[in-house]
């Protein structure tokens, strides 16, 4: 999410600031941090190249590209945000500024900031910024993992007896003289049930992480999501003892299957986990979490007023 953001003119004067976070701006902050952008700017523009410039500012990143206008658009954002989405919103916000300030801009080097457009130009950039906003809290979490067991679950069901039949018949190949046909009917059976496995558990841990909105709590999510499911498959198996009337030798080969695939299985699911999250960084940004801290105690205070 944009903690505060900068338009700058190419005679580094300050056009506009956006700060969400700042009741009051502090000018000669201001200046000394779009002077440290324009250095940066014509540094990059002299040796590097043109293109975004990003630098690590304690927990923070600052932000700042050229647009084509010849303007620049600096902005100090959440280090967690994809580059390339926080591009595209800046991009989006400095275009609809050249519309909004068309007139305006023919006069050099004023602060649109304090201007009567400036206002609805920053509830212009609040709507943006909520449309890209996701939160990352932690009871989505347990939304991602009630959602990857439910999927898990049914998949499971779905494929279970299929299952059941290929192991069957691959005990009776391994208990029948090999043969070549065997052999080959017997490796096509070990993929095609890698392949079910796979399908029936990995979908869960990919929605998990989408749910999620971010890399670490997709990755916990799928990883207690499999945690779970595998306690309450375990449960409702011992409940419904169909094995009973299996091959013993059939369900110890589906014992042994399970424990030597469940590592690898688990690592897949911890990726899909990893991957379902990194997904949404790439669509969504995060919410400044001192905007939630300040509209809570806003509440809070209201509650003791009333």
């Amino acid at each position: 999410m944009i903690k505060k953001l900068f338009i700058i003119a190419e005679s580094s004067a300050n056009l506009f600031t956006y700060a969400p976070l700042e009741k009051k701006s502090d000018e000669i902050q201001d200046q000394l941090i779009t002077g440290f952008i324009m250095a940066n700017v014509s540094f990059s523009e002299a040796v590097i190249g043109k293109g975004i410039n990003t630098v690590r500012v304690g927990g923070d990143r600052l932000m700042f590209f050229k647009h084509k206008s010849g303007l620049t658009i600096a902005a100090i954002v959440d280090v967690r945000d994809d580059v390339k989405l926080l591009k595209k919103v800046m991009t989006e916000i400095i275009e609809n500024f050249l519309v909004l300030f068309e007139r305006e801009l023919s006069m050099k080097n004023i602060d649109f900031s304090r201007t009567d457009k400036a206002k609805d130009f920053k509830y212009f950039i609040d709507d943006l910024c909520q449309k890209y906003i996701t939160s990352r809290d932690t009871w989505k979490t347990g939304i991602a993992v009630t959602a990857g067991v439910l999927i898990s679950f049914i998949f499971i069901q779905l494929f279970f007896f299929q299952v059941l039949q290929i192991f069957d018949s691959m005990v009776n190949i391994i208990s029948s003289a090999p043969t070549e046909n065997g052999i080959q009917a017997f490796g096509l059976m070990c993929l095609i049930t890698q392949l079910l496995i796979f399908i029936s558990i990995a979908p869960s841990s990919l929605v998990s992480g989408l749910i999620a909105a971010d890399r670490k709590y997709g990755k916990m999510a799928a990883f207690i999501h499999y945690f779970i499911l595998v306690i309450l498959e375990t449960i409702y198996y011992l409940a419904n003892p169909f094995y009973v009337y299996l091959n013993p030798t059939t369900v110890y080969f589906i014992i042994i299957t399970i424990l030597v695939f469940s590592p690898s299985i688990s690592l897949v699911l911890y990726l899909l986990g990893d991957l379902g999250g990194y997904i949404m960084t790439r669509f969504k940004l995060y919410p400044l979490e001192e905007l939630k801290m300040r509209a809570l105690k806003t509440i809070n205070l209201k509650e003791e007023i009333i």
